[in-house]
């Protein structure tokens, strides 16, 4: 075959590629959130009934739950099931009505009782134990480390071998000695001090002392992170144990946290939570089943990780330490400490337990993360379907599970940190407006002293990162790059030119108090498809866009202003080039693609996969993709990035100044152009604005 033979073979073949897309049927933007069938069978279940009917059945069932909880308290059956129990299990667990829980697990079918053994070590697990010690696991609490039980509530996954804990209790004294050498004063010693003796009450923690053998426990540095004001004017302060922390000198931060009590932790499951796009996608369903606009209600489980016990063999592992007053005080978990990894699983067996009870017998289509319960629900019922939530959790884990002022309704409420809303023909979000105040203050005091320690560093990549994580697209992603590289560095705490940016950044967009729209149906206008390409050698981008029949096409080089933008490498800037390229096409067709939904086509691997994420490792790229994600927000234009093979990529003819196939497709040259820089924040946001 002759070398012209072969050329047009491959733009018959990008041709009917192009072609293909154009044609396409599916539609990436319907890949709408799949609804637990629990919370479809509770939306079904109201649509057939009145509000007075729903609050009726629901206010019988949990009379009769309470009742049914009253008299297994008065009649001896609770004692009976703690009997044989752990006497310091038995404290944690002593608001806990064991069998109560067993008989809503199983009248809920819920897949995994196994949970419920958490809270004792009855009589009868002693004589099977006796009998039939080979196959029976006793339990006597959750376990702190080692590998877990499958409870069946995530994905499963490939797991390794757990490594011997035997390792930990041997290496006490030298892990022990290294900890408390580097210990300083913490500034929070005496809330730290209030909250462990509040701790040690309730029996989940034992008592402040100064005196251990640190050969026999492993020592975890205590911590106090701030939370916010409480209602009485004082600082809420949540403690923190370290359970990461290990003495191993190595240069990885993954081997020293091999080496420590979660990093002898395996979970043989991957677990996830719900979010705001479920609880969206169930008020969308809502709306179209019940045919009413719903309102919102939610529901926060006090001190959820403390209420399960600690396995009494592992306490030895769970002891915590900080310095107040030039003194250094010990104390030891009894109950699963905030802070380690197996925490986290025996809570969400709990609290998969909670939601699926309340969906299946309360008819609830409630949502979960972690200890906060959330859902939709008519205007006329919101208020009763929070309280019975609570009243089922209360009759549970006792009367404090589940505080008033933990519990919130309304057609307008906030919701994981975001501010929600809802109407008839969608809903609009924006970052809650007493969390983004207290940010912006705290982002000015950072740009003022030019000094953002590395805990502060952390602390905001997580609050913003919550923020930004179910609104906005990808937007704000790349400018949390450089706060995580601050919280893990090793520096000095001085605010570096790239935090400055993102900084700056955050400060304006929260200031701007930015809400988004989005609607329940999406548009039925047809997709958009623009193809981007790059070259390396000699530089140049190139985009074509399909629009109502036309093809319209761009290229051009970049000016070497553009080029000095990027880091140094050896790969002729290619993964950039490629970023830039999606960029050029959406800006140079703006006018078109307002409003519209738009699939991009690109056929470089990296380019497509970070920008698809919303950020990238290095932070002249990451800067790049969040221009490309800002521009979209402006314009309302709804983005897919999608992976298209080199040889089917119709748009890496104008890279190569190739314009023979786009000609035949009747195509339209136009100038490019490059984004404009964020609206009050020209100065902040590089390499934004720069001309080809």
């Amino acid at each position: 075959m002759s070398s012209a033979e072969e050329d047009d073979g491959k733009d018959a073949q990008k041709l009917r590629f192009t072609l293909a897309a154009l044609r396409r049927k599916d539609d990436p933007f319907n890949s709408k959130v799949v609804l637990h069938t629990d919370v479809v069978d509770a939306i079904e279940w109201q649509s057939a009934r009145s509000a007075a009917e729903v609050m009726h059945a629901r206010e019988k069932i949990v009379c009769e739950i309470e009742s049914l909880g009253a008299r297994l308290w008065q009649d001896g059956s609770v004692a009976t099931w703690y009997r044989g129990c752990d006497d310091t299990i038995a404290r944690v667990s002593a608001t806990v009505n064991g069998p109560l829980l067993e008989r809503l697990a199983a009248a809920a079918r819920h897949g995994d009782p196994a949970c419920i053994e958490f809270f004792r070590r009855g009589f009868w697990s002693l004589l099977v134990f006796v009998f039939v010690c080979v196959y029976v696991r006793v339990c006597s609490g959750a376990p702190l480390m080692g590998l877990l039980d499958v409870a069946g509530i995530g994905e499963a996954v490939e797991i390794r071998g757990p490594l011997p804990v035997d390792e930990l209790k041997g290496d006490c004294l030298k892990h022990n000695c290294a900890l408390l050498q580097m210990l300083t004063e913490d500034p929070l010693g005496a809330e730290l001090t209030k909250l462990t003796d509040a701790d040690d009450k309730c029996g989940r923690m034992t008592k402040l002392h100064r005196g251990d053998d640190l050969s026999q426990i492993r020592l975890h540095r205590r911590f106090g992170v701030e939370q916010g004001v409480c209602a009485d004017g004082s600082m809420k302060v949540r403690s923190v144990d370290h359970f990461s922390w290990s003495a191993v000198k190595a240069r990885s931060r993954k081997k020293r946290k091999l080496e420590s009590v979660n990093g002898h932790t395996v979970i043989p499951e991957k677990m996830t939570n719900d979010h705001l796009d479920d609880l969206m996608e169930s008020a969308r369903v809502f709306l179209e089943r019940v045919g009413v606009v719903p309102g919102l209600w939610k529901a926060d489980v006090d001190a959820a990780f403390r209420r399960i016990p600690l396995l009494a063999e592992h306490r030895w592992a769970a002891a915590v330490v900080f310095k107040w007053l030039g003194e250094i005080v010990v104390a030891i978990h009894n109950s699963s400490p905030f802070g380690a990894t197996s925490s986290v699983h025996a809570w969400e067996r709990q609290g998969t337990l909670i939601c699926n009870i309340a969906r299946r017998l309360l008819k609830l289509g409630c949502f979960r993360y972690v200890d906060d319960f959330f859902g939709c629900e008519r205007a006329e019922t919101m208020e009763h379907a929070m309280l019975c939530i609570a009243r089922l959790i209360r009759a549970m884990y006792g009367a404090t599970a589940v505080a008033d002022r933990k519990l919130e309704c309304g057609l307008s409420l906030t919701v994981l940190g975001v501010d929600l809303s809802l109407n008839s023909a969608g809903y609009m979000c924006r970052p809650a407006a007493d969390k983004a105040q207290k940010w912006v203050m705290q982002i000015q005091e950072a740009l003022r002293t030019r000094c953002l320690p590395a805990g502060a560093a952390q602390k905001f990549a997580g609050r913003l990162s919550w923020s930004c994580q179910f609104m906005f697209n990808r937007v704000g992603r790349a400018m949390l790059r450089p706060f995580f590289k601050q919280a893990y560095g090793n520096g000095d705490g001085c605010v570096g030119h790239d935090l400055l940016i993102a900084l700056k950044w955050w400060l304006v967009v929260l200031q701007m108090e930015i809400t988004e729209e989005r609607v329940w149906e999406l548009s039925c206008e047809p997709l958009l498809h623009l193809f981007v390409d790059a070259r390396g050698v000699p530089p140049r981008c190139a985009a074509v866009l399909f629009f109502n029949g036309v093809c319209l096409y761009t290229d051009g080089a970049p000016s070497q202003h553009v080029l000095e933008e990027f880091q140094q490498r050896d790969d002729a800037q290619i993964m950039g080039l490629e970023i830039l390229a999606i960029a050029v096409g959406l800006a140079t067709f703006a006018d078109e693609l307002r409003g519209r939904r738009v699939v991009v086509w690109s056929d470089n691997t990296g380019a497509e996969s970070a920008s698809r994420k919303g950020t990238a490792r290095s932070w002249d790229h990451a800067v790049m993709i969040h221009d490309i994600w800002s521009m979209a927000l402006r314009n309302n234009t709804a983005l897919w990035i999608e992976r298209v093979g080199s040889d089917d990529n119709l748009s890496d003819l104008p890279s190569r100044e190739s314009y023979l196939l786009i000609g035949a497709l009747h195509g339209q040259w136009r100038a490019p152009k490059l984004p404009q820089a964020c609206a009050g924040a020209q100065e902040i946001l590089m390499p934004s604005g720069i001309a080809v």
